[in-house]
């Protein structure tokens, strides 16, 4: 398998410091997602925002078992230990807010603004991402990605119900005056 190359658009603290590659993998998406930030977003062969109601509530599930070890590493005052979990949690709630709305993550430079472009969010998505993506590792970061990924879990199951809906709708319209 050949390596991926990290864009100069996907260079962006905390998540890769500088241009360069991450390895393919053929491992579960569970296992990609604990360890490589923005993978499916890289690699281009697999759109699991086109599949969003397979894929988002598998992130969904990743943020819920990464709770307790977080809220240990918080407990104990222990930031550093919380680093990389942090890390792979805000790109696991990055991902989960663009696949929401049905798209890729295309840049991770000025993410902020392209969240904000969002019409599935967070409400002031630009400055609390802004500010978890200073200090990812800080408690109150936690605190912030907790909040945010409880609004955007909210939401995207409003979004499914709905688009069941209007799908249910559409298909008992009626066609030349009749039902189908």
């Amino acid at each position: 398998m050949t390596d991926i190359l990290v864009p100069n658009p996907f260079v962006r603290p905390p998540f890769y410091e500088k241009q360069g590659t991450v390895e393919c993998s053929d491992a579960s998406f569970e296992a990609i997602i604990h360890s490589i930030p923005f993978y499916y977003d890289l690699e281009g062969t697999v759109a699991p925002w086109k599949e969003r109601e397979h894929y988002v509530p598998k992130l969904f599930q990743y943020w819920e078992q990464s709770k307790p070890a977080l809220e240990l590493y918080y407990e104990a005052r222990n930031a550093e230990a919380a680093k990389e979990p942090m890390l792979m949690a805000t790109a696991a709630f990055v991902d989960a807010l663009f696949w929401t709305n049905k798209q890729p993550v295309r840049k991770l430079v000025d993410i902020e603004t392209d969240a904000k472009a969002l019409s599935i969010k967070p409400i002031n998505i630009e400055e609390r991402l802004a500010f978890l993506l200073a200090a990812p590792n800080k408690y109150h970061s936690y605190v912030q990605l907790r909040a945010m990924m409880d609004e955007l879990m909210k939401m995207y199951y409003k979004s499914v119900l709905l688009a069941h809906e209007k799908q249910k709708n559409n298909d008992g319209k009626v066609e030349g005056g009749a039902l189908k």
